[in-house]
């Protein structure tokens, strides 16, 4: 084997150990970012349904303590 197709196996070794080390590090990242989104979703998931629970038990309040029904016996 003469030092061009030396160098050229040593060039497609480099590029395919890169090539593989840059999949591997991406797919590290998705991995990072999917763990660190799944607990905020969740968290934001939790705050919409908090304030859509206090919403509505504003709304229920007012329409109970106002004109809807009679609290005293």
């Amino acid at each position: 084997m003469d030092w061009s197709r030396g160098y050229a196996l040593i060039v497609a070794a480099a590029f395919l150990s890169e090539y593989i080390r840059v999949r591997v590090d991406y797919h590290i990242l998705e991995l990072t970012l999917i763990c660190i989104a799944v607990p905020v979703l969740f968290f934001a998931v939790c705050v919409v349904c908090y304030l859509v629970l206090a919403s509505l038990t504003d709304r229920v309040c007012n329409f109970i303590e106002g004109n809807g029904f009679r609290t005293d016996p």
